[in-house]
């Protein structure tokens, strides 16, 4: 057939069709169709105080027959309400019926059934809202010549946890993902994510907290003029002198933490009860090592050039002499120099043996 052809009445041709539409429609519009669709639940008037223990259905299937064409375009916006009112704490059966089926009301609809789930499993249990601290893992260590100072920052500090209380109540720490600082150089500051601490029905606020790290250079510093003195009583009617008066010792850390530890240490603390049985003498003691904070000294022998005061008793072999320094935590003790200490006991009134 040519083009002529088709174009001749087209008018009329157009006409007849909208017409063939519109009758179907008419005709289609009057008969019942039956269509299985799913429709999200809507669960109304919990009980006050209460919450479910475990997540509940989030939507059904339903066999809808109704008058006209296209029913899930039609039946958009239906839902099924569930009503809780009626239940309490502990565990009871929801039915689900047509009843529940709230649907556009310019449908008309002939019936309405759900098909599953026709029973839902319903326990409550009382709800519980209180503040849980939060716990930041770091995992990895900076690049080598860095390192952390302080602890991990945390914002907020807790988070608000609700739900029921079978699980609220053994909830003690809420974790963040693991913070990763594997060579990491300068300070680390990052949104991370809560991990959820339990069941769906346990709900976290905030769902993320800021975290932060520091991370600064290592570096090594001598701090000089360290002095030496006793920490406590000394016995009565004694007196201690030391030379040098004052040490130099070598620390190592953070740069902001060495600046602390510069600034405030002052002096070697050593402890009046190791030296309480000491009598009148010079001795010389010798740094045996470092525990930590503590500077561990130890007899080394007379003094030949330094003779002990006439008529005083040699100081025995004691056991270890511990002084303590006073760092910032983060500041590791490298060195202490000179590593030789000459200690002289006199009595009031006494000749300390110093004299030339």
């Amino acid at each position: 057939m040519s083009w002529k052809q088709w174009n001749d009445n087209l008018g009329a041709k157009l006409l007849s069709l909208v017409a063939a539409v519109g009758l179907w429609l008419s005709v289609t519009n009057e008969i019942e169709f039956e269509k299985t669709l799913t429709f999200p639940i809507e669960y109304v008037n919990l009980p006050e105080g209460t919450t479910p223990v475990r997540e509940l259905p989030d939507e059904v299937r339903a066999r809808i027959r109704a008058r006209g064409k296209f029913l899930a375009y039609r039946l958009r916006g239906g839902l099924c309400r569930v009503d809780l009112s009626r239940h309490t704490t502990g565990i009871s059966n929801v039915a689900v019926d047509g009843a529940n089926i709230i649907l556009p009301g310019d449908v008309a609809v002939a019936h309405k059934e759900v098909v599953e789930p026709r029973t839902i499993g319903l326990e409550l249990d009382e709800l519980v809202i209180r503040e849980v601290a939060i716990n930041a893992p770091v995992i990895g260590e900076p690049a080598r010549g860095f390192v952390r100072v302080g602890n991990t920052a945390v914002s907020p500090l807790t988070a608000k946890v609700s739900g029921p209380r079978r699980f609220v109540d053994e909830i003690g720490l809420i974790s963040t993902q693991p913070l990763d600082i594997d060579r990491d150089r300068s300070t680390v500051r990052k949104r991370v994510r809560l991990v959820p601490p339990g069941p769906a029905t346990v709900k976290v606020e905030p769902a993320m907290v800021e975290v932060g790290i520091t991370i600064e250079a290592l570096v090594e510093r001598e701090i000089p003029g360290v002095v030496l003195e006793v920490a406590g009583a000394v016995p009565d009617g004694m007196r201690l002198d030391f030379r040098p008066a004052s040490l130099r010792v070598q620390v190592s850390g953070a740069r902001s933490v060495v600046d602390v530890a510069a600034a405030e240490l002052a002096s070697v603390k050593l402890r009046a009860d190791s030296i309480a049985a000491w009598q009148t003498g010079t001795r010389v003691l010798r740094l045996r090592g470092l525990r930590g904070s503590d500077v561990v000294f130890g007899p080394a022998g007379a003094v030949p050039s330094l003779p002990a005061p006439a008529g005083s008793l040699p100081v025995p072999d004691a056991s270890e002499i511990v002084g303590s320094l006073s760092v910032p935590s983060g500041v590791e003790i490298r060195g202490v120099q000179p590593d030789r200490v000459v200690v002289t006991i006199a009595r009031d009134g006494e000749p300390d043996g110093t004299s030339p």
